[in-house]
């Protein structure tokens, strides 16, 4: 198989209590947020895939997620004995315009000092497919 990364870099909507801006992943601005906030970045859907081509969300370096939703479903929640994989299978689910929700907060997160969020859509192609 081959793999093929889109990193989410640009274009998320931070939303903290006081309004929202726009903002880039991954991010050492975060740290200072401690009371939570909520990453949105809305992304086209992978054209071209084929049978037997599966997608991932993998997600690096994002202490503190407490919801991921895609498209509006719900794909993660943590809870106390849950931790976030490093990646999500969301084989099937990018469809067109895809919008990706990072809900991030409580107590307990600790932003890691070289950035916070490294998020990519990973495309894994069967050979010869």
């Amino acid at each position: 198989m081959t793999e093929h990364f889109i990193r989410l870099r640009g274009g998320w909507t931070l939303t903290l209590a006081d309004g929202e801006t726009r903002h880039a992943l991954p991010s050492t601005t975060l740290r200072s947020q401690p009371s939570g906030f909520v990453l949105t970045r809305p992304f086209h859907a992978p054209s071209g895939l084929g049978p037997g081509d599966t997608v991932a969300l993998r997600m690096e370096q994002v202490p503190g997620v407490r919801r991921i939703r895609l498209n509006g479903r719900l794909i993660f929640e943590s809870s106390a004995m849950s931790e976030l994989p490093a990646e999500l299978d969301v084989t099937g689910m990018l469809v067109g315009r895809c919008v990706l929700v990072l809900e991030v907060g409580g107590s307990d997160w600790n932003a890691p000092a070289e950035g916070w969020g490294h998020v990519a859509v990973v495309i894994r192609a069967r050979e010869g497919g």
